[in-house]
């Protein structure tokens, strides 16, 4: 927030728990997947097809709810759509790219 010169206020403060869910809930589509591919497909494989697709259009879609808050007057609102949007944006890198890394590395291998 500070590298954007976004102020906290209880509208940002409301954007916490939401993008804690978010960042959440892609993790768990990916880890879950992982555990039951795992053996048969590596992770590169499904993070490129299916989980990875999943996860890019689940994440499209916050960004667009959220993102459009960005544009409202009430400078709250506004600013709550871009934490949101940024946000929204930082966990899809994230579980796109540190996640499957953290997998392919601390993953266990089946015997």
């Amino acid at each position: 927030m500070g590298a954007f010169g976004i102020h906290f206020n209880l509208a940002n403060f409301f954007g916490i728990p939401i993008l804690i869910g978010v960042g959440i809930d892609n993790a768990v589509q990916i880890v879950h997947r992982y555990i039951n591919e795992r053996g048969k497909q590596s992770v590169s494989f499904f993070m490129t097809r299916s989980t990875g697709i999943a996860v890019l259009l689940t994440s499209l879609t916050t960004l667009a709810s959220f993102g459009t808050l960005a544009f409202a007057r009430h400078k709250g609102i506004a600013s709550l759509g871009l934490i949101m949007s940024i946000g929204t944006i930082t966990c899809f890198i994230t579980s796109m790219i540190i996640l499957p890394c953290m997998l392919k590395v601390f993953g266990t291998k089946e015997a």
